[in-house]
């Protein structure tokens, strides 16, 4: 599946503004686990051939507030998480425990 749609399903399943996980001292709180939940589900998505891909662009999005993707997760998930700079952070290490997840996990 495309790294793209698969970043888009999982927020927005599972990181909208109806969900207790979107709420920030409650992502902030189990980072660690919802990370990890997040990082398994993705690479079974995208599949272990497209892991490589799937990191690529959750850095993109962590490093270029601006990118394109940004307004479609925010479409999606009701949150704009690129819109202050607290959010950003957020977002940020939520994006840095998932990728880190990805890159030490060996996931089947």
């Amino acid at each position: 599946m495309n790294p793209e749609k698969v970043v888009l399903d999982e927020l927005s399943s599972y990181f909208n503004a109806d969900e207790a996980n979107a709420v920030p001292h409650v992502l902030e709180a189990s980072l660690g686990r919802i990370a990890g939940e997040s990082a398994a589900r993705m690479v079974r998505a995208v599949g272990r051939d497209q892991r490589v891909a799937l990191v690529e662009l959750l850095n993109a999005l962590r490093n270029d507030r601006s990118h394109p993707l940004h307004e479609r997760i925010a479409d999606r998930t009701m949150i704009e998480w690129s819109e202050t700079e607290e959010e950003f952070a957020l977002f940020g290490r939520l994006i840095d425990a998932i990728i880190n997840d990805i890159e030490r996990a060996p996931f089947s």
